[in-house]
């Protein structure tokens, strides 16, 4: 956490631009949650929309501190209200994990105290008891959630979006290859380059 580190690591990522290459999505939002720690959360919002998957928890987090440090705390309340969708079985309820970390509903909560909109404000308390009544909030620091390990999950949809590609290239080639039976319709009105 030094400004040497994130000096680095912004010219990594610029590198990495240039050169077209993908940067990986726990790189980014360990380089965001540096630039909210050295104050420059602003770059930390444009990080995060790098993320091709936005749902995961830490970018959730992120962003939602990260906004907040910029003075959006208003675009906080859909992150939020995104979280209330997630419908678990019992099963998985269990073991859930909640993607929302205490330090930042903390950080929010703040925010949105220091502003004088009091919808905002009741509008925060409901989803935050929401949240807590569909255990999406789990006690700990958004750290906790960057240190997890990289969990490797096998493809197992991987067959079946090979009959969906394949199921949808047949139909393309359907089209492409007309039956016998279906004449080719030509249009018999004139268009404007008739017309001279």
């Amino acid at each position: 956490n030094t400004p040497e580190s994130f000096e680095t690591a912004q010219n990594f990522i610029k590198e990495a631009q240039d050169y077209g290459t993908r940067i990986n999505q726990k790189i980014l939002t360990f380089v965001a949650h540096l630039a909210i720690l050295q104050g420059y959360p602003h770059i930390a919002v444009e990080l995060l929309e790098m993320c091709q998957r936005s749902g995961q928890a830490a970018v959730r987090n992120l962003k939602a501190v990260a906004l907040c440090h910029v003075n959006r705390v208003e675009d906080t309340i859909p992150i939020f209200r995104s979280l209330l969708s997630i419908d678990l079985p019992d099963n998985r309820r269990a073991t859930w994990i909640g993607p929302i970390r205490t330090e930042t509903l903390d950080v929010v909560r703040e925010a949105v105290l220091n502003t004088e909109d009091k919808e905002l404000k009741s509008e925060f308390e409901r989803i935050e008891r929401n949240l807590r009544d569909a255990q999406h909030v789990t006690e700990g620091a958004i750290k906790d959630l960057l240190l997890l390990p990289i969990e490797f999950r096998p493809n197992r949809d991987n067959d079946k979006n090979r009959n969906r590609a394949m199921l949808a290239a047949s139909f393309n080639r359907q089209q492409n290859h007309r039956r016998p039976y279906q004449k080719e319709r030509y249009q018999s009105r004139g268009g404007l380059a008739d017309m001279e």
